[in-house]
């Protein structure tokens, strides 16, 4: 069961991403990106991508359930 989980995992999963060659390449070639995250593992996600891309953030919009610790 913990593995299924944890194969779950939005910040996992946004880190693997962009691991991909396809994937990284790309979003690296931008200057700036604007971030949008929303539902229940929005915070997971924009944190995991604001740490493993090495693009600076130009909007970000991060909409979630306020279980990241703080309120929405």
């Amino acid at each position: 069961m913990q593995a299924a989980i944890d194969a779950a995992d939005a910040r996992v999963l946004v880190e693997r991403a962009l691991k991909d060659a396809d994937i990284l390449p790309a979003v690296q070639r931008a200057k700036t990106v604007n971030l949008l995250a929303v539902g229940k593992a929005a915070h997971p996600m924009a944190s995991a991508f604001s740490a493993a891309s090495g693009v600076p953030v130009r909007n970000g919009l991060v909409i979630g359930s306020g279980e990241a610790g703080h309120p929405v």
